[in-house]
């Protein structure tokens, strides 16, 4: 019920969006989008319900297939539909999430606790971690949002787009891979602390040895990566992409980290650094863009990201004891 109420009540204010965006062409866009906020925040419960039943291993393949359904989708649709394409893709990603986690969530909750215990605490952790999901999402896409307002010009925002498609295509691979391990994190927390940390090590240091590199050869090969993807009239999204490749380093860094702080046991420091984030990119973004244009939005996310990084990596450090070793950095 509360999906479909913000499903409503986000089609109600899409006019007044699209005039914030400063474009009423946006408008069947955004009605489009309506379709993925019951299926999103349905998948988040469903998935909340696997994790909280312990059927762990179901619960990681949810990820997995979106990451792959909106990579897929995207680039065989944006590359034809361009703008359409891409907003297709995501919806059509979150849908069909949304009939595979309906799909796999069927086993019946066997618990010795009281129902309504099991209820009450199944809800609260399922909100908690619908909200990091949803704030999460926002703010990975808020640069787009912000140059289409600030920009106020179609060609900006389409080569924008193009370069942070591109961008984020390690970042929905690893994030996945780091949600993956979720549930495994929780079991050694629960059980055996050492255990727990050497986890957290592994999935740090493979995520890094893999990301790393990818990112810089994109970085540096930034225009042979856009004709690749795009047609030759997209060669302006390269220079965002330079910037934009890194900060999805550093966005798979704060998803990950995020995620461990979550498997520990916190919910809400998550939910607060995430919120603070927000509100970093959106006061750069608004600094940035106007002088900068799409180098100024990719600026304000490498900046945002990069502060994110260290403050999560901080915290998780407090929490458990661990994020990586320095040997391993260096040898990467």
């Amino acid at each position: 019920l509360s999906s479909l109420v913000a499903g409503v009540a986000y089609f109600l204010l899409i006019n007044a969006l699209a005039n914030l965006l400063n474009d009423a062409a946006l408008t069947t866009y955004l009605q489009l989008l309506t379709l993925m906020i019951p299926a999103y925040l349905l998948t988040s419960v469903y998935s909340g319900y696997l994790t909280g039943t312990k059927q762990f291993v179901k619960q990681s393949t949810v990820p997995i297939v979106y990451s792959a359904a909106r990579l897929v989708l995207t680039i065989a649709l944006a590359y034809t539909l361009l703008l359409l394409g891409a907003v297709l893709a995501f919806v059509a990603a979150g849908v069909l999430t949304l009939a595979y986690t309906a799909m796999v969530a069927r086993n019946k909750l066997q618990s010795k606790e009281p129902a309504v215990n099991v209820q009450k605490r199944l809800i609260t952790g399922i909100a908690l971690i619908m909200l990091f999901n949803g704030l999460f999402a926002f703010l990975t896409n808020v640069d787009l949002f912000m140059v289409k307002a600030i920009a106020s010009d179609n060609a900006t925002a389409g080569y924008y787009t193009a370069a942070s498609t591109i961008a984020k295509i390690p970042y929905l691979i690893m994030s996945s891979l780091a949600l993956l391990i979720m549930p495994v994190i929780v079991e050694a927390v629960k059980g055996e602390m050492a255990k727990a940390r050497r986890l957290v090590r592994e999935i740090n240091r493979y995520i890094l040895l893999l990301l790393v590199p990818a990112a810089v050869l994109i970085s540096t090969k930034a225009t042979n990566t856009v004709a690749l993807f795009y047609k030759s009239d997209y060669i302006a999204a390269a220079e965002p992409l330079r910037l934009l490749v890194i900060a999805a380093v550093l966005a798979t860094i704060v998803t990950a980290v995020l995620t461990m702080t979550i498997a520990a046991g916190n919910s809400t420091m998550p939910i607060a650094i995430t919120a603070a984030m927000i509100i970093g990119s959106l006061k750069l973004s608004q600094t940035l863009i106007p002088s900068y244009g799409m180098v100024g939005a990719a600026t304000a996310m490498l900046i945002t990201f990069g502060l994110g990084a260290v403050v999560s990596v901080a915290y998780l450090v407090a929490k458990l004891g661990t994020f990586v070793y320095l040997k391993s950095i260096l040898r990467i």
